[in-house]
């Protein structure tokens, strides 16, 4: 027979071992991705990017995916997560932490996109740089192009192009399937690339990717 602490003390470990687990992910209705895109959407050409209240976000690619977000009551700020100066790399260690960074599948409309070595970024001519830049999916093909929203310094607010079984393809059928999302440099080496499908780091995803 069991001692009657014993039957008081049982529930309270086991609440205490799987509330992480239970409490560390925000939970999101599935309409929830259909909000944020819609969003995105909205920021296309714009020359301010606002969130949720208006407020005023800064104008890059990592602005654009706070304020997305922002509707959803999303900070990418990690009180307790050691933050960068760079705020592409905060994004994604919130994405590892509250939710799921993966590759070799298919995004979701809603996911995040990060992608390496769009720039030079520490200036030290090597393509080392990870995390440089980030977007939003805003639809995924049968063909396996996704069209992902994101900011660019030339254009702005725009779509580009990615194709995950072509990825070092720039045009097929008369459609861009990759859009360039490094600028040519004359330094380049041989091993730089420049489309979106080659840059890609990892896709992130913080709603229930079963959503």
């Amino acid at each position: 027979m069991k001692h009657p602490c014993t039957r008081i003390l049982l529930p309270i470990i086991v609440l205490l071992i799987t509330a992480p687990l239970l409490f560390s992910r925000t939970s999101f209705k599935p309409s929830s991705r259909r909000l944020i895109v819609a969003k995105a959407q909205s920021l296309l050409g714009k020359k301010v990017i606002h969130g949720k209240n208006g407020t005023v976000f800064h104008y890059d690619c990592s602005g654009f995916i706070q304020a997305v977000y922002s509707y959803l009551d999303i900070s990418f700020t990690d009180p307790v997560a050691r933050q960068t100066q760079f705020q592409s790399l905060n994004i994604y260690k919130y994405c590892k932490k509250n939710g799921t960074v993966f590759i070799g599948t298919l995004p979701k409309p809603g996911d995040i996109i990060f992608f390496d070595n769009t720039y030079d970024r520490n200036k030290n001519n090597r393509l080392d740089d990870r995390i440089t830049h980030v977007g939003l999916v805003e639809r995924v093909q049968t063909n396996h192009t996704i069209t992902f929203i994101h900011v660019t310094t030339r254009k702005g607010i725009i779509r580009g192009y990615i194709n995950t079984v072509k990825p070092t393809v720039h045009i097929a059928d008369n459609s861009i399937i990759n859009s360039f999302l490094r600028a040519r440099r004359s330094g380049d080496t041989a091993k730089t690339r420049y489309l979106a499908g080659e840059l890609v780091h990892a896709y992130g995803s913080i709603i229930d990717h079963s959503q």
